[in-house]
């Protein structure tokens, strides 16, 4: 329920549209991420080390598909508050 790290958040995203910043503290601490994007997955965000923590489809292909590695409904930002209300509302 804390903040474990920030995140980058890559302009042109999904993410980067519902949240509108550029960084933000997550609730992120795993030992295991996504290593190689499969095909057409766009990487919405990363942590310092490089880790990738985010993940999305185009809305062409999807109209909604986001992946974090994070819980946004712990809401420990204004951020995943935002994040939780943009898949309400998909």
């Amino acid at each position: 329920t804390e903040p474990g790290h920030s995140v980058t958040i890559k302009p042109d995203t999904l993410l980067r549209r519902i949240v509108s910043v550029e960084k933000m503290d997550v609730n992120s601490a795993h030992h295991q991420a996504v290593a190689k994007p499969g095909k057409d997955v766009i990487v919405n965000a990363h942590a310092p080390d490089g880790v990738i923590e985010g993940i999305e489809l185009p809305q062409t292909i999807h109209p909604f598909c986001l992946g974090l590695e994070w819980h946004p409904e712990f809401h420990v930002t204004p951020d995943d508050r935002k994040i939780m209300k943009a898949f309400v509302q998909a």
